[in-house]
């Protein structure tokens, strides 16, 4: 009996002190969920860099008061097909408020690798002749809006339209370096 009553009363005292961990640890898990407001504006800032110019961050904001296109894009994945509208603005226009390629030299352009990277590192490669409208001028965008909606966690999304396979569609871009 003595020793029943000894591992009853273990037990309850492991429940309290559980109980009470469970309680001081909740703030800081709340708080973790909670993302600051330089952390969102961190995530939705793009970050351009080139030869040319050096650095250029361009935030959301700015981005979003550029002229916008919407670009129909299907991509097969493993679940079919995955047609939608995106809306941003034209690589090739984000490229320019950078400043990141000369405008008055369009055949030092043919050249020139456009690198889009996404926050979890997934890297695509694009030639800026690929969306130079002297040249090719795909209509990649940098996409805030996907059917009318706007992205998750404000992020921006590459969209290469006319790929069969969504690979080059980069989510959550970071940088972009014009090489």
């Amino acid at each position: 009996n003595n020793t029943m009553a000894q591992g009853s009363l273990l037990f309850g005292t492991l429940l309290r002190v559980c109980f009470a961990l469970g309680i001081a640890c909740w703030p800081a898990v709340a708080y973790a969920e909670q993302p600051s407001a330089s952390f969102v504006s961190a995530l939705s800032e793009v970050t351009v860099k080139s030869k040319l110019r050096g650095e250029a961050h361009l935030s959301l904001a700015e981005i979003e008061k550029m002229p916008a296109t919407d670009v129909h894009a299907s991509f097969h994945s493993m679940h079919g097909e995955k047609p939608a509208t995106y809306t941003g603005p034209l690589l090739w226009d984000v490229l320019a408020k950078a400043q990141a390629y000369d405008p008055a030299k369009p055949g030092s352009r043919v050249g020139i690798v456009v690198k889009v990277i996404g926050r979890d590192g997934y890297t695509i490669a694009l030639a800026l002749a690929e969306i130079d409208p002297e040249f090719e001028g795909k209509r990649v965008i940098l996409a805030y809006r996907k059917d009318g909606q706007r992205l998750p966690k404000q992020e921006l999304r590459l969209i290469v339209p006319g790929d069969k396979r969504g690979a080059r569609s980069v989510r959550n871009v970071a940088t972009i370096v014009v090489e």
